[in-house]
């Protein structure tokens, strides 16, 4: 098991332990949606708030940690990849799934960093009696998220867009 997905495991343990920790300081209705100013557009029980996103961290897990082994067993014909023939050829694809693993792994953790990022500042937002999210925040995280999202793809195909 590679760094990111000791990192990723290490992220999950903390959502779980941002959740222990705030979930009895909420009350049992909270502020779950919010639009694009920070205001609150709709409410959900602190259950289903909660739930819900541990099922999120749940899935973002089984995503950047399957997807990877699942090509490990899948054909190349299904795998969508620059080059492929080239890059999945006999003595090639062992070190080219084990490329896409890493890259998959650190992607899952920006991924599970911008979550458990926004999902704290909505904890916050409900500490806070005027149940405001920060606008500037958010969209400061968001951006942040998908400029780590274009890097990691201009660096993938920067890898595989050529053949040698």
């Amino acid at each position: 098991m590679g760094r990111s997905y000791c990192a990723m495991l290490a992220l999950a343990i903390v959502a779980v332990l941002q959740t222990a920790y705030y979930y009895p300081q909420l009350p049992n209705i909270v502020a779950s949606h919010f639009d694009g100013v920070g205001r609150v557009n709709d409410w959900s029980s602190k259950n289903t708030f909660f739930l819900l996103y541990l099922a999120m961290i749940a899935l973002i897990l089984a995503i950047f940690w399957g997807l990877p082994l699942l090509t490990q067993h899948t054909s190349t014909s299904l795998i969508n990849l620059p080059n492929k023939h080239y890059w999945l050829a006999e003595g090639r694809r062992e070190s080219t799934l084990r490329f896409f693993q890493q890259q998959m792994g650190w992607f899952g953790v920006a991924t599970l960093l911008m979550a458990i990022s926004v999902m704290q500042l909505a904890i916050n937002a409900n500490l806070n009696a005027t149940r405001y999210l920060p606008g500037r925040s958010f969209w400061m995280i968001l951006a942040v998220y998908f400029l780590y999202v274009i890097g990691w793809l201009i660096r993938f195909y920067a890898r595989f867009g050529r053949t040698s």
